[in-house]
């Protein structure tokens, strides 16, 4: 037998080490946020691929890369679902006209994927998490610096009146949404940092996030800086600052004839519909642009395509063909249409089952009594529920990139919590056994 002293220990990563991926997969999400997606999809290098195209699959490479030289990759059961899922895509891929046109969407899935892949294998300790999410706010200087410049000299896009700050991207809600899907990890940061003044720092950064977000004037971003704050206050309990949420709207309203309009919006809506006119015109909706005819055009082509369409779908970017059989010329903005209409209900009911097994995972980290992890997992839960909310009204993981870089990137360090975690649990069950042994 080998003696016990020449058997080589057991190999044990260092922090160096550890950062190094972490570094890695911070550039990328940088990049990605702050140049790449500013000016991608501005640069076409043909009919069906433009450079953001070719960008994503470069990233999409150095993830791999990135991967493979890892020792071990740590995954949970939503990623198993979410690989499923993008399996049960290609059907969809090879029915897209033409194929290349496929590659954008289909790149932007995989790259969520990989990103929580990257970031489940890279983080192994809470040190490494908390650094993470501190990085993530690194790729917002950029674009929050050029959007304070169009705000101050009345720059951006105007829409229906409202001058709406880009950012330096393409549209303004890839804006809007990178800005908000960083809200639940401030407060996050906010609550879990035990120096008072990093806490109060946090608090200034939401504060500026959250009047950003204002400032774009997209309703759709406003719902959903909405739920995070209620979802936050009721999941820990803070009835008094859930009360004052309210307070903070109406003062809103009386303060500000802009957002009053917006707001009006949603009761012209409702007028029209009791007058008994038909919202599926655009002219008639002002609220969601004739959205709903879009759906309706959409669901009538789904009810009279073959079995083998309803199933396996009809190829990316079918949306946009339906409607236009149809006369209408604005995209689908729902992301679970365009997941029924391009991927059929293979496809829907993956990503369903991928995101229902995500939130599984935040909720075991949620029940957590560890409090670090309990917080966490309340972050997690919000910006789960937030993705699926906001997708209700736009296509997010079609075109809302750095969004969906930083919820990937959250995806996976949930992986590392949940091993964080199941490290405590032992440690506390071996203690508990410990101290049975000595008391009998």
């Amino acid at each position: 037998m080998p003696d016990a002293s020449t058997e080589a220990a057991p190999r044990v990563e260092t922090a160096a080490e550890t950062a190094i991926p972490v570094a890695l997969g911070v550039i990328a999400l940088l990049a990605g946020t702050i140049f790449l997606w500013q000016y991608g999809e501005k640069v076409n290098l043909s009919a069906s691929v433009s450079l953001l195209d070719v960008l994503t699959g470069a990233i999409l490479l150095t993830l791999v890369g990135l991967l493979v030289t890892q020792r071990r990759i740590r995954f949970a059961p939503y990623q198993v679902a979410f690989g499923l899922f993008l399996a049960g895509t290609l059907p969809a891929v090879f029915r897209t006209e033409p194929p290349l046109m496929a590659l954008s969407p289909f790149g932007k899935y995989a790259l969520f994927l990989l990103l929580s892949l990257a970031a489940a294998s890279a983080v192994g300790s809470v040190g490494d998490v908390v650094m993470s999410c501190r990085l993530l706010f690194l790729s917002s200087l950029v674009p929050v610096a050029y959007a304070m410049y169009e705000l101050l000299l009345g720059q951006g896009v105007i829409q229906q009146g409202y001058h709406m700050p880009t950012g330096g991207y393409h549209h303004p809600g890839i804006f809007a949404y990178s800005l908000l899907f960083l809200v639940p990890v401030c407060l996050f940061l906010m609550d879990t940092e035990f120096a008072a003044r990093e806490q109060w720092v946090w608090a200034v950064v939401f504060l500026a996030l959250a009047i950003l977000i204002i400032l774009t004037f997209r309703r759709n971003v406003w719902v959903g800086l909405l739920f995070v704050l209620v979802g936050r206050n009721a999941l820990k309990k803070k009835w008094l600052t859930l009360m004052a949420i309210p307070a903070v709207l109406l003062a809103l309203v009386v303060a500000s004839p802009a957002f009053r309009t917006r707001l009006g919006d949603f009761f012209n809506l409702g007028e029209k519909v009791l007058a008994g006119e038909s919202i599926l015109v655009p002219a008639n909706d002002p609220l969601f642009s004739g959205r709903f005819g879009v759906i309706r055009a959409n669901l009538v082509e789904f009810r009279d395509a073959p079995t083998a369409v309803k199933i396996l779908g009809g190829g990316f970017e079918r949306t946009v063909i339906n409607s236009a059989r149809h006369g209408i010329t604005i995209g689908g903005h729902n992301i679970y249409l365009i997941l029924l209409i391009d991927c059929g209900l293979l496809g829907l009911s993956l990503y369903a089952l991928a995101h229902a097994l995500m939130a599984a995972l935040a909720i075991r980290l949620y029940l957590s009594p560890v409090h670090f992890i309990h917080a966490f997992g309340t972050m997690s839960l919000i910006l789960i529920g937030l993705f699926l909310l906001v997708g209700l009204g736009t296509h997010i993981s079609y075109n809302l990139i750095p969004g969906v870089f930083i919820y990937g990137i959250v995806g996976g360090l949930m992986v590392a919590m949940w091993g964080v975690d199941a490290k405590l649990r032992l440690a506390r069950w071996q203690l508990c056994l410990k101290n049975h042994a000595k008391h009998s």
